[in-house]
């Protein structure tokens, strides 16, 4: 994984005490000389706002993307059918990235635990969600870590469902512009059926994946093979939990 720093913008007129409390409060370098690192992924501070720097790609301001299109869709939204989500449930995001499907599921009444492995996209994301949609802070949580962690704290809260979304490392259509840089960022060599298994052990309703158009579903030891749901688009495949 990349390493991250956080760093003033040129055109920042933030105090450098500032930024650097940040970096403090994250754990990370405070970087203030050009040129910045090309080997790690940068949080870019400035009066306007906070951007993200993945190396070989353009710095990003947090959007929410076609979430808010998602939105109005409302229960029709494949993600939300998928999860055949039910308002005050708690979902585990085990792969947050940039929070668009997060932000669905937030406004779709859902309670979202969202985990992501990468210091300075767990903070730029959490930010970003809270600033657009402040109203659902509350039912937001953000943690930086992995996953398999995560599923396996024995504090962890009660847990309806996960969703974990693998990014399709291996896709070779026309990136989008928004989620590209995060490839360069995600952890490709994660065992996903392993995290699917670890997964089924937490969740009471069901674990859900996003496919790859074509894409086989993960098969999991000891575990009935996943319901495929969704549209020629966008797909997903349902593993339904036994009650507990």
């Amino acid at each position: 994984m990349l390493p991250a720093y956080v760093a003033p913008s040129l055109e920042s007129d933030t105090p450098h005490s500032e930024v650097q409390a940040l970096a403090q409060a994250l754990s990370l370098p405070f970087v203030c000389q050009r040129p910045l690192p090309t080997n790690a992924v940068g949080l870019i501070v400035s009066h306007g706002g906070m951007r993200l720097l993945v190396p070989g790609n353009r710095a990003l301001a947090w959007h929410a993307g076609f979430a808010p299109r998602r939105v109005q869709d409302g229960p029709r939204d494949a993600l939300v059918r998928a999860l055949d989500l039910r308002p005050g449930e708690r979902v585990l995001d085990a792969t947050l990235g940039l929070g668009h499907d997060a932000f669905v599921l937030l406004h779709a009444g859902a309670r979202v635990l969202g985990v992501e492995a990468h210091p300075a996209v767990a903070y730029f994301t959490a930010r970003g969600l809270v600033s657009t949609a402040p109203e659902l802070e509350h039912a937001l949580e953000v943690r930086c870590a992995r996953a398999e962690a995560v599923l396996a704290d024995p504090a962890l809260p009660p847990i309806d469902s996960v969703y974990i979304d693998p990014l399709f490392p291996r896709e070779s259509t026309v990136p989008n512009p928004m989620w590209a840089p995060l490839r360069g960022v995600a952890e490709n060599t994660r065992d996903l059926s392993a995290l699917v298994a670890a997964a089924l052990g937490v969740a009471r309703r069901s674990v859900v994946v996003k496919l790859a158009p074509g894409e086989p579903p993960p098969s999991v030891s000891h575990t009935a093979p996943p319901r495929r749901v969704g549209s020629k688009r966008t797909q997903y495949a349902v593993f339904d939990c036994v009650a507990r």
